[in-house]
């Protein structure tokens, strides 16, 4: 004789009267006690540690770093290269001219991104600062990228790069954030990002620390006020 079962889907059966699992105030989510608090509010107090934390695990669990490593190889890869293609109707050129063009363009830019010169300390390549600015943001939650122009005798380009490590971002003297201010970024009316706060030397810099140095900040904005050309790159999760 066969048995009929009959089970009740309906959304209460399950829960204590409310519409999602999450908001249920039965004993198993009372202690959970969140707020309601926007993207700085929720993550500025608590950004030293999570990035402590994030580092220390990068350098002591194998299967962490593995894990960083192979997003690195996987995201980076040889890096970034240009590959020009311009409109040669448009500029009324021939195919060979246009070939001409896009093939000095090229070279150019290897000259350029192929020697230490791009790079602001003058220690890596482009291809090996894209790799550093990648996993920088991976520890540590964001990176800058500022693009000043530095003429040097010898180099071919006065175009650099120059990353910034996030701790550096900070509010001047230290200042409790605010509307205006906040994680050592200034923001206009509408809330847009318009200049950063890099602190000199890193807050973490012990020699510094026991010469009794005070620390400085300069402003720099994200726009040139002038020229309207990006001085800032802000990596964060959603970017890189």
């Amino acid at each position: 004789m066969e048995k009929t079962v009959t089970v009740d889907l309906s959304q209460n059966s399950f829960r204590s009267g409310s519409a999602y699992a999450g908001s249920d105030t039965k004993h198993a989510t009372q202690e959970w006690h969140v707020s309601s608090r926007n993207a700085d509010g929720a993550i500025l107090p608590e950004l030293r540690t999570l990035r402590d934390r994030s580092r220390d695990i990068e350098r002591n669990n194998p299967i962490a770093r593995g894990a960083l490593k192979a997003m690195l190889s996987g995201v980076v890869g040889s890096g970034l290269r240009p590959r020009a293609a311009i409109d040669r109707e448009m500029l009324g050129l021939s195919e060979e001219q246009a070939q001409a063009w896009q093939n000095r363009a090229e070279q150019e830019f290897r000259v350029w991104s192929e020697s230490t010169y791009s790079d602001y300390m003058g220690e890596l390549n482009f291809f090996g600062l894209q790799k550093l600015a990648y996993y920088s943001q991976k520890t540590s939650g964001d990176c800058f990228v500022l693009l000043p122009y530095d003429a040097r005798p010898g180099a071919p380009y006065d175009l650099r790069v120059q990353l910034i490590e996030s701790d550096r971002v900070c509010n001047k003297d230290g200042a409790s954030d605010t509307d205006e201010i906040a994680g050592g970024i200034e923001r206009d009316k509408d809330g847009k990002p318009v200049a950063i706060y890099i602190r000199t030397p890193h807050p973490g810099a012990t020699y510094f620390s026991m010469l009794n140095t005070a620390p400085t900040w300069k402003r720099v904005p994200i726009f040139g006020e002038r020229t309207g050309r990006r001085n800032v790159i802000h990596l964060t999760p959603i970017f890189a």
